[in-house]
């Protein structure tokens, strides 16, 4: 099939309609030219009277016909020339011109190959559906955890948040994001969040500095025994619920003196205050010992260990039972006396 614009080359040019006729071919040699002393033939009209213009001349006063209406082109054909804008154009060359630069550039599109021609979406297709269905041009990868993700360096005490990149993942192949629109959101997420915590983590220990200076203003002379009333009631507290050595030594970070967190402080000094006045029952004997000084319980000790002390004498008879039973006091004093 010939392309459409080659139509064009078959069609009429009209010629252009200045009134006159064509010339009358040369009478023979010798003849006077017609008209002159001669009297036209009986009945005859005089020449231009009555004569019938040439085929496909209009009447006389009748506009003349367009180049692409009448019986040449078809209605489809008359639609496609109107909506490209070529029925607007008088010199059907020029329309032919256009056409062919047309035909020229839609051949260097396909000449780059199909499969990098694209279809425009369909009329109710989502946009994430369209990226997907042509997810080799677009980037898009085969699946959520096809995504190349490089995390970035976190602060201490900062932890990545597995199950959010896990829906970022998931996220990102619904709505048909190339791996560069991934890379770009993780980027972005990371930039801010690392900000966040650092800014936060800026605040708080001013704000806890500030905290343990007005702490100690009020405790006075009283601050070390109070803040070690604090961590002998954390750490009783959290043997009685079940925490082991690791655990307590996590959270004596937050009862250290001068780094420490002043609310947690404040809250266990409180706690171990209650707990050396019998007013928190249920804790055991162990909360007599709350409220000791390294040097009281130092002396505890010895007065326990002499040979006159509970201890001492289960020592000399070789009581292990007795020994046993006074062993968590004998530790706790040690405990304290270590700090």
């Amino acid at each position: 099939m010939k392309p459409f614009f080659l139509s064009f080359w078959t069609m009429p040019l009209w010629a252009p309609n200045d009134g006159g006729t064509p010339p009358p071919s040369a009478p023979p040699a010798g003849d006077p030219p017609a008209g002159e002393g001669q009297t036209p033939p009986a009945g005859d009209p005089p020449a231009g009277e009555g004569d019938t213009p040439p085929a496909g001349e209009p009447p006389a006063g009748e506009p003349k016909p367009k180049w692409f209406e009448g019986d040449r082109f078809n209605e489809d054909q008359r639609a496609y020339l109107n909506k490209r804008g070529l029925d607007q154009m008088d010199d059907p060359l020029d329309a032919l011109q256009k056409t062919i630069e047309a035909h020229r550039n839609q051949s260097k599109v396909m000449r780059n190959g199909e499969e990098n021609y694209l279809d425009k979406p369909a009329a109710d297709q989502a946009l994430a559906d369209y990226r997907k269905a042509n997810a080799e041009i677009f980037g898009v990868p085969e699946a959520p955890d096809k995504y190349a993700l490089e995390k970035p360096d976190l602060p201490e005490g900062m932890q990545w948040n597995a199950p959010m990149e896990e829906a970022a993942r998931k996220m990102a192949h619904d709505q048909g994001w190339s791996q560069e629109d991934f890379g770009k959101a993780v980027e972005l997420y990371s930039k801010f969040s690392v900000e966040d915590f650092k800014t936060a983590e800026q605040e708080y220990a001013e704000t806890n500095a500030t905290m343990m200076d007005e702490l100690t203003a009020k405790w006075g002379d009283a601050s070390k025994q109070n803040m070690a009333l604090a961590s002998q009631a954390m750490d009783m507290i959290a043997r009685e619920a079940g925490l082991g050595n690791d655990e307590i030594a996590l959270m004596s970070q937050a009862l250290k003196p001068k780094i420490g967190d002043a609310s947690t402080i404040r809250i266990f000094a409180k706690l171990g205050e209650m707990m050396a006045d019998d007013s928190m029952p249920g804790l055991g004997n162990g909360s007599r010992d709350l409220g000791l000084t390294p040097e009281a319980a130092r002396q505890q000790l010895e007065t326990m260990q002499g040979k006159d002390g509970p201890y001492g004498k289960a020592l000399a008879a070789g009581d292990k039972a007795e020994m046993a039973r006074l062993k968590p006091q004998r530790d706790r004093l040690i405990k304290i006396i270590a700090g």
